[in-house]
């Protein structure tokens, strides 16, 4: 009986192990296994091996600060000096610098494991560079707005004005404050050539419309403007 418990304990075992290592192989996180002792890679899954541009052959055995993959250094001794204090560092940016030099930003969790009696790391790194430059741009672009004179807004048909630009200001008097989640048909008493339902059923076809608008400002002057509206995806 004993031995027939051992023996369905090693098959467990060795289930474990194998649904571990497939899904370790295949996950499109970025997994590493760093051995605490000596700092270095003891396992690699092919998702690190596509965005580093290293082949496990060459990144197992090495430390991560031998590959040149922490761009900032002290950054990953902080995060081994938590690990080893007792805190589990989860979704911490960090920049990387790839087998062909390129920089990428991750979002890097951590977790100690024993391998075998030893102290192991397995870092798990989600790539957020694509995010990051989104957000750069959307960043830039929404300063490069807000400082123009040409009156810009983005509107929402059910959540009202998204943003209102000095441009908008000046025309119409409203500051930022007082034009945000506003409808703006209701703020500006909007006369449209067209109702409001067929410009958005050609926004959502054609993505655009161009038209004449009488708009009221804020201390009851009429403004002729000729609008261009764009369908814009966030």
């Amino acid at each position: 009986l004993d031995i027939t418990e051992q023996r369905l304990a090693e098959e467990a075992l060795r289930a474990s192990q194998t649904r571990f290592a497939v899904a370790f192989n295949t996950s499109p996180i970025v997994l590493t296994i760093t051995r605490v002792a000596d700092g270095r890679l003891v396992e690699v899954n092919d998702s690190f091996t596509r965005l580093s541009g290293y082949s496990r052959e060459e990144a197992v055995g090495k430390t991560p600060l031998e590959l040149g993959l922490w761009l900032e250094e002290e950054q990953y001794h902080q995060g081994l000096q938590a690990l080893l204090s007792g805190r589990t560092p989860r979704e911490v940016e960090a920049r990387f610098r790839l087998k062909d030099g390129s920089v990428r930003t991750g979002l890097l969790s951590a977790s100690l494991l024993d391998i075998a009696g030893q102290a192991h790391i397995l870092s798990a790194l989600t790539d957020i560079t694509e995010r990051k430059r989104a957000e750069e741009r959307l960043r830039q672009q929404a300063a490069l707005i807000d400082r123009s004179y040409e009156p810009i807004l983005a509107w929402h048909p059910r959540d009202g004005i998204a943003e209102w630009n000095r441009g908008c200001e000046a025309l119409y008097g409203f500051s930022k404050a007082e034009a945000l989640r506003r409808r703006s048909h209701d703020l500006l008493q909007t006369v449209h050539p067209v109702p409001v339902e067929e410009i958005l059923r050609q926004l959502e076809r054609e993505g655009v419309w161009s038209g004449e608008l009488h708009h009221t400002t804020k201390d009851g002057r009429t403004v002729i403007v000729e609008s261009r509206q764009q369908l814009l995806e966030v």
